[in-house]
């Protein structure tokens, strides 16, 4: 179907019934909904199979009529009449039938739920002047709603595009700063970890050291029952700390017969003075 403003245009399977058979046809159907699709009061159609083509005018006054035949008003009559002419409906049954003034006779049929009962929308056709006006005027119209339709699929598709693209930026965007994230939690744990390390090897080299005791006897610089005590650990792991400090000396360039005279039992021996010239 293709539509445009208020006009519409649909493909129908068409039962066109001759003088003793019955032939399916396609023909193309028009319609143009006045003053607006939306809330119409008259319509007209133009219908063509390629070679003959057919009007018809849908007044007011034919509205009216037809509602008062079925019993129905005004707007129930014109919403089903553009349910049925600009939406194919599955179950439908159109036909085509010839008439005594070789005009032809559009007709279908309407299904009323609450009677239960079927109407019969009948429109006698007129053949038109020149089918080739209209013939060229109905592919004029389905080309440009194909135009219109072909453009809002592309832009359709472009919007899907966007979309996704932003989808992938955002995406960038917050996995660099859970990486870092992740980074800094996996730093910090590693050095916790390297500073548990180092404590738990200190008191267990400690645990096995032993020292001697006054009376003779040895033990251990901790108790096996404080070994996992920080309170009972924490002093001699400051005295440790304090021994493994090393004074550093300046460094002083010493003279040569100094230092033999401190490794040696020789007896220390000046460097000569020298003699000022007067």
């Amino acid at each position: 179907m293709a539509g445009l403003d208020n006009g519409t245009c649909i493909r129908l399977e068409v039962l066109e019934e001759l003088d003793m058979s019955t032939v399916k046809r396609t023909l193309f159907v028009k319609s143009v909904w006045e003053p607006t699709r939306l809330s119409p009061t008259s319509f007209s159609l133009a219908i063509s199979d390629g070679h003959r083509a057919w009007t018809f005018e849908g007044s007011e006054t034919f509205v009216k009529k037809r509602a008062e035949v079925w019993d129905k008003n005004v707007s129930w009559v014109m919403d089903k009449l553009k349910l049925l002419l600009t939406v194919v409906q599955p179950g439908i049954a159109y036909h085509l039938t010839g008439m005594l003034d070789n005009h032809r006779k559009f007709s279908f049929e309407i299904q009323d739920m609450e009677t239960n009962l079927s109407l019969t929308a009948n429109f006698s056709l007129v053949d038109a002047s020149d089918p080739e006006i209209v013939t060229r005027d109905l592919l004029g119209f389905l080309l440009h709603g194909n135009e219109i339709l072909t453009f809002v699929a592309v832009l359709n598709s472009k919007k899907i595009k966007l979309k996704e693209l932003k989808k992938e930026i955002e995406k960038w965007k917050i996995q660099p700063e859970s990486k870092v994230e992740r980074d800094d939690t996996t730093s910090s744990s590693s050095g916790e970890d390297e500073k548990e390390i180092d404590h738990q090897e200190v008191l267990r080299s400690s645990s096995n050291k032993s020292i001697r005791r006054e009376d003779g006897s040895s033990g251990s610089l901790i108790g096996a029952s404080a070994f996992n005590d920080p309170d009972a650990t924490q002093p001699f792991l400051d005295e440790m700390e304090n021994k493994a400090r090393i004074t550093e000396f300046p460094n002083e360039d010493v003279p040569s017969n100094v230092v033999a005279a401190l490794l040696e039992d020789t007896s220390y021996t000046a460097l000569p003075r020298k003699r000022r010239r007067r």
